[in-house]
């Protein structure tokens, strides 16, 4: 039994492993952007981090960047880091292999840089299936060790306070741009709090902390990865 549990916990971290932080004494993180581009909200997040002259990393939904290429011009023009989210967010758990390889490859075409191949699944959802096939379209899963709660109807205190207290050297953080496909009866469709947040974030925070892209946070210190198998944000 010993054995097949020491099997069992070798083939977890193999195949189902995900990149949530770094370890490094470097004051550095990497601010995360998933479910956009969005032609309202997207370029008003860029207005803020360049007011803040930090970097992103933008995880992209193919469908979204297909209707707003000029954002994403301008998010890489400024320096931001694009990764892959899917083509419409559909969780990966849901799909075949091939609706899967489709999904992550319709996405990457709307990807200007091949060289950091970086993946986010939607949700955050992830299966053993979905985990393999990942890795091996040459991918790196990368996933957060804090978010911002910012898809829950918070005002903008609670974001702020959440972020600057939960924020460490090498920290990966989860936040939205869009979000994507949600009724627009959802208050939290609406970004405008989530900026403002942002905003006075990074205005609290530039004495501590240099927001840089995954790129490069991953090549300051060493990537902390752990097993993600999830159905759900927890």
């Amino acid at each position: 039994m010993k054995l097949i549990s020491k099997a069992m916990g070798v083939w977890r971290k193999l195949f189902t492993s995900a990149i949530v932080s770094v370890n490094t004494r470097s004051p550095k993180v990497a601010l995360t952007f998933d479910d956009g581009p969005h032609p309202v909200y997207t370029p008003a997040i860029l207005d803020v981090l360049k007011k803040h002259d930090a970097l992103a990393t933008f995880f992209i939904v193919g469908k979204a960047a297909a209707e707003n290429p000029a954002v994403l011009e301008r998010a890489v023009s400024q320096g931001h880091e694009l990764g892959n989210h899917s083509w419409n967010h559909i969780s990966y758990t849901q799909l075949d292999p091939l609706a899967l390889v489709s999904q992550i490859k319709r996405c990457a075409k709307y990807i200007s840089s091949k060289k950091s191949k970086f993946l986010r699944p939607p949700f955050g959802h992830q299966s053993y299936l979905s985990s393999i096939i990942i890795k091996i379209l040459g991918y790196k899963t990368i996933c957060w060790n804090m978010h911002a709660e910012d898809w829950v109807d918070h005002d903008q205190a609670y974001i702020v306070e959440r972020l600057h207290k939960l924020t460490k050297p090498g920290s990966i953080i989860l936040m939205h741009d869009a979000l994507f496909d949600n009724p627009p009866g959802n208050p939290m469709v609406n970004r405008e709090v989530v900026i403002a947040a942002l905003d006075e974030f990074l205005d609290k925070a530039k004495h501590e902390f240099e927001f840089v892209t995954l790129s490069e946070l991953i090549s300051a210190g060493k990537p902390r990865t752990l097993p993600w198998l999830r159905q759900h944000i927890s």
